[in-house]
């Protein structure tokens, strides 16, 4: 497969998420930012030539915010495989508040790495956090969640 096919799958894909997010009722699409059901969508390869899809997600499908008003966000990650593309959602982190946006990238020796802004159990608004996990099936290396501690200048 080469990397045009690839790009071109991981395109549709992405607006497969995207679709899942989005009601299309005319009235509403007008009204609101569709943006905030789903974001920090990333694509990150697996190195036997499938992928994983990462992204946050106020639920699969999206439900939006809770009857207080809050947004919850989770964090899923599906296998894409190009010659049979489908999501499949998994979640991979999950707590109290939001977890959003996904980031997310692959090291050389096959761990992954997802940071995000955590409004769950933090003195200020929001924490940045971030779990370690083997690219090849998602076991733990340094399981969520790990504050990311920065000095002040």
């Amino acid at each position: 497969m080469n990397k045009l096919t690839i790009l071109l799958t991981a395109l549709v894909l992405m607006a497969l998420v995207a679709g899942l997010a989005v009601s299309l009722d005319a009235s509403a699409a007008t009204a609101e930012d569709e943006r905030q059901y789903q974001h920090g969508v990333d694509i990150v390869p697996r190195g036997d030539g499938n992928y994983w899809l990462i992204w946050s997600s106020s639920g699969n499908p999206p439900t939006g915010p809770d009857p207080s008003g809050s947004w919850t966000h989770d964090i899923y990650y599906s296998l894409i495989q190009p010659a049979n593309p489908s999501i499949n959602p998994v979640t991979i982190i999950s707590n109290n508040e939001a977890q959003e946006p996904a980031s997310s990238a692959v090291s050389a020796d096959g761990n992954l790495m997802i940071t995000n802004e955590d409004g769950w159990n933090v003195a200020n608004n929001v924490g940045q956090r971030y779990g370690v996990y083997r690219a090849s099936d998602f076991g733990n290396v340094k399981a969520y969640p790990n504050m990311i501690q920065g000095e002040r200048i």
